[in-house]
């Protein structure tokens, strides 16, 4: 009797999640998200901070949408809950 025929294995495709990771350690090597990372690391805490930071973050998620727009969405949404987290937290300080 013959052997079956083996399956045809499905290629792995990646989850958003893991391809977010991915693009993200792409997005990070960037010299101007790497100019802006150190700037808002080296900004005082209170209003410059969160400036600095907001800036470094924008540029981050734009850069990560240009590298895999396929996750645009995901993207989207880790971008607006780091935002409202950093606008909490800029809130809190200057009270």
């Amino acid at each position: 009797m013959p052997e079956p025929a083996p399956k045809a294995q499905k290629a792995e495709i990646p989850n958003e999640s893991e391809r977010y990771s991915a693009v993200k350690s792409k997005a990070i090597e960037d010299k101007r998200i790497i100019t802006l990372r150190d700037k808002a690391d080296q900004a005082p805490a209170g209003e410059e901070f969160a400036r600095a930071s907001r800036t470094y973050y924008k540029a981050l998620y734009s850069k990560m949408r240009k590298l895999d727009p396929s996750i645009t969405d995901y993207i989207n949404r880790v971008e607006a809950a780091t935002l409202r987290r950093l606008d909490e937290t800029s809130a809190k300080s200057s009270e």
